[in-house]
């Protein structure tokens, strides 16, 4: 993801509604054009075990041993819920 970089770290700016600058960007890219982009490149890599879900809202990651292992995915429409397997 091409985030802008300034002095060689993330650049940050403050995003609506909160109180710090933690949003890191882009300079040429909306979120839906980044969001575009890393699922090309999801795709691309063809990794086993990954999923590329559409229209779900990502509520939740578990992270183990600092790899994402799961997550919690709300799909509004139906109303349905998708937890991983090693959800707890």
């Amino acid at each position: 993801m091409p985030f802008h970089r300034k002095e060689g770290k993330l650049a940050r700016r403050q995003a609506a509604g909160v109180s710090w600058t933690r949003a890191v960007f882009t300079m040429d890219m909306v979120g839906v054009d980044a969001g575009k982009l890393l699922t090309q490149r999801l795709q691309a890599a063809k990794q086993p075990g990954v999923r590329i879900l559409s229209g779900g809202l990502l509520l939740d990651l578990d992270v183990r041993d600092g790899h994402v292992s799961g997550g919690l995915v709300h799909f509004p429409p139906d109303g349905e819920w998708l937890t991983s397997e090693r959800r707890r």
